[in-house]
């Protein structure tokens, strides 16, 4: 419809922006409130709305923070222990060495008193 007038009023009703002429037309026994008045009511149920949701924020970032200090954790260890494989598989190797040095020693002497 065509407002003559400003749209000052807000019908709680409708959800609708209107004009002094249209509460008694159109929005007549409709719930209605100055636009001032129900702004101020709608951000205050916005902002009560809102505060459960800041509180999980809270809580989502600290659990994020936690997350990501366990996974750089979980990384070094990683590291710490792929370290220790090699050291353990290079002194597995060296061991092994060692002992194929003693076995062929043994055997070359083994054998060299059994020519003899």
């Amino acid at each position: 419809s065509s407002h003559d007038q400003p749209l000052k009023i807000y019908c709680e009703t409708c959800h609708d922006l209107i004009c002094s002429d249209c509460t008694v037309r159109i929005h007549k026994g409709h719930e209605y409130d100055l636009i001032s008045d129900t702004y101020d009511k709608h951000r205050q149920i916005i902002e009560s709305s809102l505060q459960p949701v800041r509180e999980q924020i809270v809580v989502v970032t600290e659990a994020l923070t936690t997350l990501t200090q366990r996974e750089k954790e979980i990384t070094h260890q990683g590291e710490t222990v792929k370290y220790e494989i090699h050291v353990t598989i290079k002194q597995i190797i060296n061991l092994l060495l060692q002992s194929e040095r003693k076995l062929t020693e043994d055997a070359c002497g083994f054998s060299c008193e059994t020519q003899a």
